[in-house]
């Protein structure tokens, strides 16, 4: 129904509202952190299939294992250390999205674990969005996908208060669902946004 959904015993990172240096449609910074905050109702798994990091000049950024990290907070954070791999972590950045198996994707255990993710991209970069692949290995599997993911630039918040909305994934049916989203200033607080369209 679009309303954002946390487990019990979780709580997301407060933020201040976004102000990363914003020129024309572009964000610039350097270390990207998403959030993933809640997953479309399956208890035991959250996972994604893949994430592109546009620039502004429409290009796609390479992501390599040495960008990329992954941290858990929660009571079961003790338990699934061993997912926290970043050669595991940078299978989300590699690949055929739409048609990526299921070994391939990326999915790590949920009982009241908040996982953040951080791209340090080793410089100011100008961003302009992320395209998310959300997980997507069965119709039934789709639930394990993210349903609200913060997005922090440079520690600044640079998503809706209550995370982006992201689409449930259509299960394996060949076609292209990766959504856009704009990474830009918006007002405090937030709120329910549209979701993007598919890319």
């Amino acid at each position: 129904d679009g309303r954002p959904v946390t487990r019990a015993g979780s709580s997301a990172t407060a933020l201040p509202p976004p102000r990363v240096t914003s020129h024309g449609e572009a964000l610039h910074g350097r270390v990207l952190t998403l959030q993933l905050l809640s997953n479309w109702g399956d208890v035991d798994a959250i996972g994604l299939s893949g994430i592109e990091i546009r620039l502004a000049d429409r290009t796609i950024l390479n992501v390599t294992q040495d960008m990329v990290s992954v941290s858990v907070q929660g009571e079961g954070a003790d338990a699934v250390a061993h997912y926290l791999a970043p050669s595991y972590l940078h299978s989300l950045f590699v690949g055929e999205y739409v048609a990526k198996l299921k070994p391939a994707m990326w999915l790590v255990p949920y009982q009241d674990a908040v996982y953040t993710i951080q791209i340090d991209m080793g410089q100011t970069r100008a961003l302009l969005e992320l395209v998310v692949w959300n997980y997507n290995s069965s119709l039934e599997g789709t639930y394990r996908g993210v349903k609200r993911m913060l997005v922090s630039l440079d520690d600044q918040r640079a998503s809706p208060l209550v995370g982006h909305l992201i689409r449930k994934g259509p299960g394996p049916v060949g076609v292209a669902y990766g959504q856009a989203l704009p990474l830009q200033q918006v007002a405090d607080g937030g709120g329910l946004e549209r979701v993007g369209t598919p890319q």
